[in-house]
């Protein structure tokens, strides 16, 4: 479901200032009351939809960027003249930031704030890109590499442009104060399940086989390591909201071995007949999830997708697996045998859209060496010859 969003923005109260003749030409000041803009956010617009996903139970930071534009809409001109990735954090149940702001007095002046979560970290593989002077939608650069794949983020954003305050007449509404943020995924969720096609170990003398993946790979001509993040500039203060996403463009190719995000373990010595190799074991038809889970839950993958469409053609991403076929077998020296296989599976086309989470079920086919014997007659054959023997000599 898409929730329709409300946007709730403060009031300003202008300073009245009321003058009586009396004796002593005393003076009466109505100060206005807080008009600090609040924040405030709503995550998960789920029917959209190695790092822990998003929700509003564990949001706890986010980035905004606001540019005042007076009584104008906002411009590509336009610079972060209000906000520069302002750092705002839940404190109990409110979102706290420092130094305060506060809303234009006057009546039409418009804000446009740009909110992104979590908060760029050094270690999280998000940066800002966009320069304290520069102007246009801010852009932030989204990374996947090796070091940061177990604090990989879910990157979320949203906008809400052109905000104004208006009431009737020549004053200023009494709205709430809050300013608030739906935050959108703007990245490719993607998870791993996988089982056998047959129970292939069970405890008894004819079935001691498991199969233990070792490594997963994602590679191919749309799969990125990096890529920038665009701010949507479309007005989101419509009714109902438009919901309009950002854009990926800058997109750095590359592969990534996701063996780190493996929920792997190492077989005990006697286990497996000695074979002792790292990995996530496969006995039967059960389904195993393949990468780390954290308090119970899943943790998942996030991709930087091409665009809300997906991949272009079957095979533009693919996942590659290396696993070896593990028999017990006390009467060989190892106590085992072992057959590696390595095997490249192409995602559709049009997979791995914006915003979509994507379950990868793998099936594991084993092929049973069936054995039969059957004893085959001697051949004979003749040979012709005349022997003399012994020989006698006259």
């Amino acid at each position: 479901f898409i929730m329709k969003k409300s946007i709730f923005l403060g009031i300003i109260a202008l300073a009245a200032v009321s003058m009586t003749s009396c004796s002593n030409d005393e003076v009466t000041l109505a100060y206005p009351q807080d008009d600090a803009i609040e924040f405030g956010t709503y995550l998960g617009r789920d029917a959209l939809t190695r790092g822990v996903v998003l929700d509003n139970t564990n949001l706890a930071n986010f980035g905004v960027f606001a540019s005042y534009t007076g009584e104008t809409d906002w411009a590509s001109t336009d610079g972060y003249n209000f906000m520069y990735n302002q750092f705002v954090e839940k404190s109990g149940t409110d979102w706290v930031y420092t130094p305060k702001k506060y809303w234009p007095t006057n009546k039409g002046d418009k804000i446009s704030f740009f909110a992104y979560a979590p908060y760029a970290t050094s270690t999280n593989g998000i940066e800002v890109v966009s320069a304290k002077d520069a102007t246009g939608a801010p852009s932030i650069k989204y990374t996947i590499e090796p070091a940061n794949l177990n604090n990989q983020a879910d990157f979320v954003a949203d906008v809400l442009m052109n905000q104004v305050r208006n009431g009737d007449g020549t004053t200023i509404d009494s709205k709430d104060r809050l300013v608030s943020f739906q935050l959108l995924h703007e990245l490719t969720r993607l998870g791993f399940t996988a089982k056998l096609d047959r129970t292939a170990y069970d405890g008894t003398a004819a079935n001691k086989t498991k199969v233990n993946i070792k490594s997963i790979n994602l590679l191919g001509d749309e799969f990125y390591t990096s890529a920038k993040y665009n701010f949507a500039t479309i007005n989101d203060a419509v009714t109902p909201p438009s919901f309009v996403r950002g854009t990926w463009s800058d997109f750095t190719k590359g592969g990534l071995d996701v063996a780190v995000l493996l929920n792997v373990a190492t077989p005990g010595a006697y286990d497996l007949g000695g074979y002792v190799e790292p990995g996530i074991l496969l006995s039967n038809t059960s389904e195993v999830t393949l990468l780390e889970t954290t308090s119970g839950a899943q943790e998942y993958l996030f991709l930087i997708p091409t665009d809300v469409h997906g991949i272009a053609a079957e095979g533009r991403v693919k996942v590659e697996i290396a696993y070896d076929i593990v028999t017990v077998d006390p009467s060989l020296a190892k106590g085992h045998s072992v057959t590696p296989a390595t095997k490249v599976i192409n995602f559709p086309a049009e997979t791995l859209k914006q915003g979509v989470a994507y379950m990868f079920n793998l099936t594991f086919g084993l092929n049973e060496i069936k054995l039969d014997a059957t004893v085959v007659d001697w051949a004979e054959e003749d040979i012709n010859g005349n022997v003399d023997w012994p020989k006698v000599d006259a």
